[in-house]
């Protein structure tokens, strides 16, 4: 459509289309599975696995359908609510109002019935909702950096973790998957021509709000397999790389009135509350050493971050404070702020604030894994002014 040079009003078009055949309220539903239909395609596909399978002895008969039916379900849910979230930020007005009245509908579809059925608990209500969050959150944060910074992220962390499982969360996306041979340079240059680039302002902002929400309603959401092994923090921190990402890319300068930027720091200020209660659970664990190192590692980043925004601004110099800037920048600015200070104020309570050394906050140290305990007091000396300077910065 771009390379034709769609009109606008072509283009209006389009997406007032698509948001007919994708809204659950409506009657195609897109990517939402037909029960009947799926149980029978579920069937199917069980008994393919029963004839290729039928002299293991591995095979289950009550799993694969019923599995595959569940996770292709969840991922159409989930590409529905995003297309949905990503349109409420069109600049057209016709298509950003359907796409919210559309989405508190599917939102609202469910408002009640865990009255109604006391067995419901909330994480199975966000995920009849939402679908397979997880990927949700990772494939709209995506679209917030763009491909290729995401693919960037992502191949860091996978030097990480061994576990076939840990590995395809972090592949999780709502978009088309790409397999490549990373030997050879032709398939590299495929896959970067193939990326997306970042969606403009108003729609991160609308992703990131979301994404934000999705936090704060969703406790478990970071609890995808047990606790106590010590990768099962693969989607905290990939959650939690990609958001700080996002926040280093769209804070710069110029922009401390953005609403993508109070978005990206309301994110911040939830991922941070979530992480740290993460976090203390890992401290009364054994065996989990790597996974806390991991978590502390994206945390000292964030005290970080919410610092650089905090210092310019209580010392009067980050702010527009000129006559020229509207109340709604001015109301932005103060949002961002109490973000940012919700971001302190979070890790305060945490026994984040302490490492093994006692030292306080480590000073926003950003080390994958603890230093040597034998260093010199003279060091830990300097560490400690550098942490009460960075501190004493934010209410300056």
């Amino acid at each position: 459509w771009k390379e034709e040079f769609a009109s606008r009003a072509r283009l209006r078009e389009l997406k007032l289309k698509m948001l007919e055949l994708i809204a659950p309220c409506r009657r195609f539903a897109l990517f939402l599975f037909d029960d009947e239909k799926s149980s029978d395609d579920a069937s199917k596909v069980a008994t393919s696995a029963k004839v290729e399978n039928e002299c293991s002895s591995q095979y289950n008969p009550t799993d694969n359908g019923a599995l595959l039916s569940s996770k292709e379900r969840a991922m159409g849910i989930s590409r529905t609510v995003a297309l949905m979230v990503l349109l409420t930020g069109d600049s057209d007005p016709d298509v950003k109002s359907k796409a919210e009245s559309y989405l508190r509908a599917h939102m609202d579809s469910y408002r009640g019935k865990d009255a109604e059925k006391s067995e419901v608990d909330e994480s199975s209500l966000h995920d009849a909702l939402l679908g397979n969050s997880a990927a949700m959150a990772q494939s709209l944060l995506t679209l917030v950096i763009g491909g290729v910074a995401s693919i960037s992220v992502t191949n860091r962390l996978m030097s990480q973790y061994k576990l076939e499982r840990s590995v395809d969360t972090l592949k999780l996306g709502l978009s088309v998957s790409y397999h490549v041979d990373k030997t050879m340079e032709t398939h590299q240059k495929a896959l970067l021509s193939c990326c997306r680039k970042k969606v403009d302002e108003f729609t991160s902002a609308k992703a990131l709000k979301f994404v934000a929400k999705m936090l704060e309603e969703n406790p478990k959401l970071f609890h995808l397999c047990d606790l106590q092994i010590d990768e099962s923090d693969v989607a905290a921190v990939s959650i939690g790389s990609l958001t700080l990402s996002a926040f280093g890319d769209l804070r710069q300068p110029g922009s401390s009135g953005s609403a993508a930027v109070e978005s990206v720091a309301s994110l911040l200020n939830a991922l941070c509350l979530r992480l740290t209660m993460f976090y203390d659970a890992r401290m009364k664990q054994s065996g989990v050493e790597t996974s806390r190192a991991r978590i502390r590692q994206i945390l000292a980043k964030s005290m970080v971050q919410a610092s650089a925004v905090l210092a310019p601004m209580s010392s009067g110099h980050g702010g527009s404070s000129t006559l020229g800037s509207s109340a709604k920048t001015a109301n932005t600015q103060l949002d961002i702020r109490d973000h940012c200070y919700g971001v302190v104020c979070t890790l305060a309570r945490s026994t984040f604030c302490l490492d093994e050394r006692g030292a306080l906050y480590d000073c926003g140290n950003s080390r994958s894994f603890p230093e040597n305990t034998n260093q010199t007091h003279f060091n830990r000396t300097l560490k400690s002014i550098s942490t009460a300077s960075m501190l004493l910065g934010c209410v300056a």
